[in-house]
């Protein structure tokens, strides 16, 4: 998701699975990737935030750095 070109990814994939695979792979993206996939896939706080509270590395990342 984060090498390939959004709009062939959200025409050859539906955005629940895309959504489903970002929220599951969080603690792989940096900030700029993070906040575009989350704008373009409409993921809302309260869904991120409770992704985001399930994944150490995330978190971890987030105290780290």
């Amino acid at each position: 998701m984060m090498y390939h070109n959004p709009v062939e990814l959200l025409m050859a994939f539906s955005r629940e699975e895309l959504k489903k695979t970002f929220l599951e792979n969080l603690h792989r993206f940096d900030d700029k990737n993070l906040n575009f996939w989350k704008f373009a896939l409409e993921v809302s706080d309260e869904e991120f935030n409770r992704y985001a509270e399930g994944s150490f590395r995330l978190a971890l990342r987030k105290f780290i750095g």
